[in-house]
């Protein structure tokens, strides 16, 4: 049932997003704010986890880490599957992040 709230989650943040872009799509630079007010939000806290989780272990494979920096980590799940780690759980902002590109 942990699933459940995942999609859950999923379908609220799908609803909200695209009742925030319906409403905003008139003004300037439409695009441009919705990315940046995103990037503001998400950003910060993705990269103190990558940061706290970077000093403890010290990984090894830094290719992997740039599929997590740029919001790949479901593709790093898939293809790396035992090489992800503690920071594979960032799989499901990766799928955020592709649906905002969506």
């Amino acid at each position: 049932m942990g699933w459940a709230g995942v999609d859950l989650f999923f379908v609220l943040s799908g609803l909200l997003i695209t009742g925030i872009l319906r409403r905003e799509r008139s003004s300037n630079h439409y695009w441009r704010n919705f990315y940046l007010k995103r990037s503001a939000r998400i950003l910060p806290p993705v990269v103190l986890f990558l940061i706290g989780f970077a000093v403890p272990f010290r990984p090894r494979l830094h290719f992997l880490w740039l599929t997590y920096i740029f919001f790949g980590a479901n593709f790093a799940t898939v293809f790396f599957s035992n090489l992800g780690g503690h920071i594979g759980i960032l799989w499901s902002l990766a799928i955020e992040e592709h649906f905002y590109l969506l």
